[in-house]
């Protein structure tokens, strides 16, 4: 009998900091993030989530993350799933969800700083870029060639009350994650370096 139990439940509404070789720009940011366990060492893990345009006026990305996460021992994790992204985007005029759908696998680990939480994580996805282009009132993609990104991500997370090891409840944290392409840079955009996120906020 597989034995189900709801390990982590959150919602986080933060402020993200993009920035890339171009724009620097401000957008909010809401996740819910959960997992299933299903056997010793291995659980399904899902997480949602939503990405404002600039200045909050409009959402300009969804995020549907599942995947299957197996325990190397009690601090890392090696994990592998899919993504099933949709972005906001306009051309000639045109406003429409384009789909940037991805495979992704990650190796993630835990250590304490102090009495709080530091996490590290490097994700490789793998996905089919695209020109996107307008055709009546539709934005379609064309041209697909292959591109791979490597994405490192740091976490600091700590609870509200000084001097106490942190385990569960209410806590804020202080995260920053890298963007580069590993292959076929050049049908992304151009760039080896693509962008860093830093994001802080709150959650339970």
């Amino acid at each position: 009998m597989v034995k189900t139990t709801i390990c982590s439940f959150c919602f986080l509404l933060y402020l993200a900091l993009t920035v890339d070789a171009q724009t620097t720009k401000s957008s909010g940011w809401s996740s819910i993030v959960n997992s299933i366990k299903i056997g010793q060492k291995s659980q399904l893990i899902f997480d949602i989530n939503i990405r404002s345009t600039d200045h909050w006026q409009n959402i300009e990305t969804t995020i549907i993350r599942p995947g299957i996460s197996f325990s190397v021992n009690t601090k890392t994790t090696l994990s592998i799933g899919v993504a099933l992204v949709e972005n906001r985007k306009t051309i000639s005029g045109v406003t429409d969800l384009v789909s940037d759908n991805r495979l992704w696998q990650q190796w993630q680990t835990y250590h304490k700083l102090g009495k709080n939480n530091l996490q590290h994580r490097i994700r490789l996805e793998e996905r089919m870029a695209g020109t996107v282009y307008a055709e009546g009132s539709k934005l379609k993609k064309r041209n697909l060639k292959f591109n791979s990104r490597i994405r490192y991500f740091n976490r600091y997370q700590s609870g509200f009350t000084k001097g106490v090891t942190f385990k569960k409840g209410p806590y804020w944290v202080l995260q920053n994650e890298f963007f580069i392409n590993a292959a076929g840079a050049r049908y992304a955009n151009n760039k080896i370096f693509d962008q860093s996120r830093t994001f802080a906020g709150t959650g339970w």
